[in-house]
């Protein structure tokens, strides 16, 4: 499970196939919009503003069309994955958040090339799916 911090890089991170949907606890997003009317027009801002942009790339969703980046937010919005504080606090001005990365893993994953990392892994993996 994976905690985001960007609206923009989540959505593309998922685009490319780097998180699934299903593994998105949460993000916690700077974006401001209370409805899906808002948050589909700033998807649609972050699509083609940064269409091939160089000075932010990780924000670039060109290879993918529209439809499906606006699909993704929608998704993340209507099954409460997407949280914005700024849509809440009055007093939240600017950035809700200063984190860096863009994904936050909650549960341990293995992305390594350490053996023993995956070894211990697999371990987990397999008693989490024989618990449930």
């Amino acid at each position: 499970m994976k905690i985001g911090t960007s609206l923009g890089k989540c959505v593309k991170s998922i685009l490319v196939g780097e998180v699934k949907e299903e593994d998105v606890l949460f993000i916690v997003s700077n974006t401001m919009c209370p409805d899906l009317e808002s948050l589909m027009f700033v998807i649609e801002q972050y699509y083609y503003d940064n269409a091939g942009s160089r000075s932010r790339p990780e924000y670039d969703m060109s290879a993918y069309s529209l439809d499906d980046a606006q699909s993704v937010a929608r998704y993340l919005l209507q099954s409460g994955k997407l949280h914005q504080p700024r849509c809440v606090g009055s007093t939240i001005i600017g950035n809700a958040h200063h984190l860096r990365d863009t994904w936050y893993d909650i549960a341990p994953s293995p992305v390594t090339d350490n053996e023993s990392v995956i070894e211990a892994w697999n371990h987990y993996t397999m008693i989490k799916n024989l618990a449930t």
